[in-house]
């Protein structure tokens, strides 16, 4: 090959990687896998590949999960942001999902945070700046539940929930407001954990109730399966709140559409990584949901 062959080889092979855009990294947060977060980030995926983003030609995605324990965020995220000076590159955006995710998130980097999975964003980061996060809220379909509910010709509708979970009154006002004027009585039962369950659960039966709504609650989430079988095995139909909990008795779910909240937070991710500055990128509210019957 003559000189000025190899000369314009050479110059073609310039231009190619001047050309070549970079790659940017983002980790995704999680708590533990769970069907309806893989239906999530499938989702915020496919939004991404969409919009022009795509995996292992400018985008770089990772993974960090905690296994269901929640304290191992801050060690997990600690350690993956001192890999950056043994040259891993340093994170774009962290996407946090759940809203410990979000919390853990939010106080180990100085990354932009975007908040998924989440019932309420702006709680869960209610102690940071709102030029440091965005993200989106998804909102439990309550009043489909009630739907359910008269559907299923239930007159008491008993619910278990921890007082101290600010989401789970304003579900639990919702479902009263909705249910009222058709005739449906909620009766709650108060738990703040596994210890509290029998006590709860014989309180609700003791009242008299004819089928149970399992909402979603943050605290009772760990005892949910505890929860649903016994009330099962009792002969109570079960309102449950996701598609997994078919399979532990429970009647009938609605449960919010998981790829739907993911594609919104593919768009957010795509217009942070365009350059937007991220407190243009307003909060989100997703209301898709889906019923599903057994």
């Amino acid at each position: 090959m003559g000189g000025h062959a190899w000369l314009l080889l050479l110059l073609a092979l310039l231009g190619s990687c001047r050309s070549a855009p970079p790659q940017r990294t983002v980790l995704l947060l999680t708590l533990r896998e769970e069907t309806s977060l893989s239906q999530c980030i499938d989702g915020l995926t496919q939004q991404l590949d969409a919009e022009g983003w795509r995996e292992g030609v400018n985008l770089r995605l990772e993974r960090i999960d905690c296994g269901g324990e929640r304290e191992r965020a801050a060690a997990l995220l600690s350690a993956r942001l001192a890999a950056c000076k043994a040259g891993q590159p340093a994170p774009d955006c962290v996407v946090s999902f759940t809203t410990p995710m979000a919390q853990a998130a939010l106080d180990g980097t100085q990354s932009p945070v975007l908040i998924s999975y989440c019932f309420d964003a702006p709680r869960a980061a209610a102690d940071h700046p709102r030029t440091r996060w965005s993200g989106l809220s998804m909102l439990p379909p309550v009043d489909p539940a009630v739907d359910l509910a008269r559907e299923l010709g239930l007159a008491r509708v008993g619910v278990v929930w921890n007082p101290a979970e600010a989401h789970s009154a304003r579900q639990v006002e919702r479902f009263r407001e909705r249910a009222g004027p058709m005739g449906i009585e909620l009766i709650e039962a108060h738990a703040t954990g596994s210890a509290d369950l029998e006590f709860a659960l014989a309180r609700l039966e003791a009242s008299g109730i004819d089928g149970v709504w399992k909402l979603g609650d943050l605290t009772l989430a760990p005892i949910r399966e505890s929860l649903i079988r016994t009330l099962s095995a009792r002969g109570l139909p079960v309102i449950g709140d996701h598609p997994d909990q078919l399979a532990m008795g429970a009647r009938a779910v609605v449960s919010l559409d998981f790829a739907a909240v993911g594609r919104v937070s593919g768009a957010q991710l795509a217009r942070l990584l365009n350059g937007e500055p991220l407190p243009e990128i307003a909060v989100e509210r997703v209301e898709s949901h889906r019923v599903q019957r057994r």
